[in-house]
């Protein structure tokens, strides 16, 4: 899908009410904007979130947390 957008005097732009919609963002919403290869991708702090939390739902880093809760109560009981 392609949209139109216009760059006002300031350097803003309004996203399509559609693409909004399709996307469940609300006003409000936290984003980051990053220019990869020449093209802009802008990302909800959502989208951040989730891709990271999807990262690390890998099983090489299964009981990772736990072990980090682990030392750091044993660290805590030696001092």
């Amino acid at each position: 899908m392609k949209f139109h957008v216009k760059l006002d005097k300031d350097g803003g732009f309004t996203l399509p009410p559609e693409v909004a919609t399709m996307l469940s963002l609300h006003e409000g919403d936290t984003f980051l904007l990053t220019l990869e290869e020449n093209q802009l991708v802008l990302q909800t702090q959502r989208q951040i979130t989730r891709a990271i939390q999807a990262k690390y739902a890998r099983p090489e880093f299964a009981g990772m947390v736990e072990e980090l809760i682990a030392e750091r109560r044993a660290e805590a009981e030696r001092e």
